[in-house]
């Protein structure tokens, strides 16, 4: 099983993101819009499909009536492959899990009961589930090196009996930490034994404010590479952050965001303050992480449909 540190890794992406869920573009669309990707110096695509993903099976009822069918998906990887563009799925696999939870059918996996948005690490058949996405997904994606399992914003864990219980049994009241870095590693470790060949991304908000002394035994670092994702017009991120990264993970990631992030009643996207949000990064990956790091895996530009599935 490779590790990421024993990777040798020296090309700085610029992904795209392309947040499907709610209104997937036309193939068409595409044709005019990957070459403009990457005659601007773009080297990839981070496609989050969400329901938009033809699942099959018995994970056919998450996939919605506009959901692209697999030729689609086959055609839309040969106009990446056409264009110069990788193509690195993103498949949420804790929070964020509306598009599977909001279903009758998966409604007895929720952490609360009447909320959708986190799934439950420890009811029997969860992790299944996740897993048959993630390998229905690799499967259609045939000739990817990156795989990215989302795992940002899980804002409810520990608070269902199951996990409530084996919270308590944690020392030093470090339950939902514990509880959490069980849950991915458990994720990361079914990925790399199946799909050895994939390195593996997440998003970093989880564990920005642990300790290293938390991070180091989380045993997370010789897997996954973290994403750093920020969209304000400032970046506040904690100065401190970026060392204790840089003794538990080789490189990073940042994202940033083009459109979206600004708040669940926006109509219209401010230009100006995503500009903003660039420029800033810019800065901080020249004076924070590329002194510190080995490696610098490169950008990702975020743009964000719908907040909910409500």
């Amino acid at each position: 099983m490779e590790d990421v540190e024993s990777m040798n890794i020296d090309f700085e992406h610029r992904l795209v993101h392309l947040d499907l869920k709610g209104a997937p573009p036309k193939l068409s669309y595409y044709e005019w819009l990957f070459p403009l990707i990457s005659k601007w110096g773009g080297t990839g695509l981070l496609i989050e499909y969400e329901d938009m993903f033809p699942y099959s099976g018995e994970l056919s009822v998450i996939a919605a009536p506009n959901a692209y069918s697999p030729s689609d998906v086959e055609k839309l990887l040969a106009l990446a492959k056409e264009n110069s563009l990788e193509v690195v799925p993103l498949i949420q696999t804790f929070g964020h899990f509306e598009f599977v939870l909001k279903h009758d059918k998966f409604r007895c996996f929720r952490e609360v009961e009447n909320c959708p948005m986190t799934v439950c690490p420890s009811t029997d058949g969860s992790f299944e589930v996740i897993t048959e996405m993630i390998d229905q997904v690799i499967r259609l994606h045939p000739d990817i090196n990156i795989f990215h399992i989302g795992a940002d914003e899980v804002y409810h864990i520990g608070l269902c009996d199951k996990c409530a219980s084996s919270c308590l049994k944690s020392p030093n009241g470090n339950g939902p930490v514990q509880l959490y870095f069980a849950h991915i590693l458990r994720i990361l470790q079914h990925v790399k034994t199946k799909h050895n060949n994939l390195r593996l991304v997440m998003w970093d908000d989880m564990f920005r404010l642990l300790d290293l002394v938390q991070l180091q035994d989380s045993g997370i670092g010789k897997l996954v590479e973290p994403m750093v994702w920020y969209y304000q017009r400032q970046i506040k991120l904690p100065v401190e952050m970026w060392a204790r990264y840089s003794k538990v993970f080789p490189g990073v990631w940042v994202a940033s965001a083009f459109k979206g992030a600004t708040g669940p009643c926006m109509v219209a996207t401010d230009i100006g303050y995503h500009v903003e949000n660039q420029k800033e990064w810019l800065v901080v990956v020249n004076s924070c992480v590329k002194p510190l790091f080995p490696k610098f895996y490169g950008y990702a530009l975020t743009g964000w449909q719908r907040c909910l599935y409500h």
